[in-house]
């Protein structure tokens, strides 16, 4: 290291001592001095005019660098704000359309009155059972209040406070549901279930003895022990589990409404029965991804 910095050194002194005696040399004008020294001196000079174009191509090939860098951090500074543009505009019409299919869903709900609420809080498990909104008593929500999106059933109020309330899912395990078979009529429970609530699913039990059901069959609410209106469609069966017999022991439930995208939700605070199923949400012609079977 001090070898190569010692030559610089000398090469540097090279220099002054080689460019002051050019400027001595100039005054004195054409001599014999002059023209020997110049003799020994061009040749060095040619070499140090040689060796200082490639050290000025390097400080431009650099200057050039820090310019392409300047550029590409602009672009890239650029290209991020209309990224973030971008997804803006794309948040604000899923938002829309959300919201769209919730007040048309709200427009239908005849002799309900419903609170919009926005889901703000999960459990720390990780799972969907549980949701908190930012709506409370001062809106008029009530424990056991029945929350529904424009899909279908979400749960119900299990605790609410001034601004706020907590859901229990309908894949919670202390929540509890009368439903109907839509393609046939038969009754049961859809029950939470905490294996099943880790794959967002819940089961169908308590079936009534000879029931029909089969994978894809449609659920509603039955509107049995008041909680919850009629006609509501809850999820659809995904899965059949038979016992040694052959007899349905289980039906793995599949929500309609997509928990893990939730975003908005209704709170029905109040709700009359007039006819046998006054309150519906869409049928599943009008639910995306849910089809009903055919007889």
């Amino acid at each position: 290291m001090s070898f190569f910095k010692n030559k610089y050194v000398i090469t540097l002194l090279a220099v002054i001592v080689i460019a002051a005696v050019v400027a001595v040399l100039s005054r004195l004008g054409n001599n014999a001095v002059s023209n020997v020294v110049n003799a020994v001196i061009t040749p060095v000079q040619s070499l140090l005019a040689k060796a200082a174009v490639p050290i000025d191509n390097i400080v431009r090939d650099w200057r050039d660098l820090q310019q392409y860098k300047d550029e590409n951090t602009e672009l890239k500074r650029d290209n991020a704000a209309l990224k973030r543009e971008n997804r803006s505009v794309e948040e604000y019409k899923k938002e829309n359309d959300r919201l769209r299919r919730l007040l048309g869903i709200q427009e239908r709900l005849e002799g309900c009155k419903t609170v919009a609420a926005e889901i703000i809080g999960y459990e720390p498990n990780n799972w969907f059972d549980t949701m908190v909104i930012d709506k409370g008593t001062n809106e008029g929500i009530a424990v056991s209040d029945v929350v529904i999106s424009a899909d279908g059933v979400v749960g119900r109020i299990s605790e609410v406070g001034l601004n706020w309330s907590r859901i229990s899912t309908i894949i919670n395990a202390d929540h509890a549901v009368g439903v109907r078979i839509t393609r046939t009529g038969d009754i049961g429970v859809l029950e939470g279930d905490n294996q099943l609530a880790r794959e967002n699913r819940c089961k169908l039990d308590y079936i009534v003895q000879n029931a029909s059901i089969l994978e894809g069959d449609i659920l509603e609410t039955s509107g049995e022990g008041g909680i919850y209106p009629p006609g509501l469609i809850v999820g659809k069966v995904s899965a059949l589990h038979m016992d040694s017999t052959g007899r349905i022991r289980e039906a793995v439930v599949e929500p309609a409404v997509d928990l893990n995208s939730l975003h908005e939700v209704l709170v029905m605070t109040e709700w009359t029965v007039t006819e046998e199923r006054p309150v519906e949400t869409p049928r599943p012609s009008e639910t995306p991804g849910m089809d009903e079977n055919a007889d």
